[in-house]
């Protein structure tokens, strides 16, 4: 089994590598692989004290309770629009509400569904809007097909 996953391991690339020994992800992987990753990582001259060193890293979390409110729509379709303009724009964005306004379109209306961002987004995202409501940038149309 030692030879056959030291040569599973010698197959992927070094980026593959340094990923398993800086994610450490013991769900994945057995705890030999890390070594034996560590070795491969050497012999092809990478620093694996600075790999380590460098830790996990950190995935892009959330906080549903922090998001910004920057448009509200009567219909999940104008909002998913805005979502995708914005998001061509480089702004995250996500829609509340959205389930319950296709499931039941007066209630939607009522309460309409509101497209989100991330608090640090919400003035460039409210200042793009603007300025495609006034024309002042132009979202890119569908080719023809």
């Amino acid at each position: 089994m030692g030879d056959d996953l030291r040569e599973r391991l010698e197959g992927l690339s070094t980026d593959e590598l340094i990923t398993i020994v800086r994610e450490r992800d013991l769900e994945q992987w057995r705890p030999e692989v890390f070594a034996l990753a560590e070795a491969i990582l050497s012999r092809r001259h990478v620093n694996v004290m600075a790999v380590r060193a460098a830790g996990p890293t950190r995935k892009p979390t959330l906080d549903f309770q922090a998001l910004d409110v920057v448009a509200t729509f009567g219909g999940p379709l104008e909002a998913n629009l805005c979502r995708m303009a914005l998001e061509q724009a480089g702004i995250r964005a996500l829609l509340t509400t959205e389930n319950l306004a296709g499931v039941h379109p007066p209630l939607g209306l009522a309460i309409g569904v509101g497209v989100l961002v991330q608090p640090e987004d919400a003035a460039a995202a409210r200042e793009f809007l603007e300025a495609v409501s006034h024309g002042r940038i132009r979202l890119p149309e569908e080719p023809d097909a």
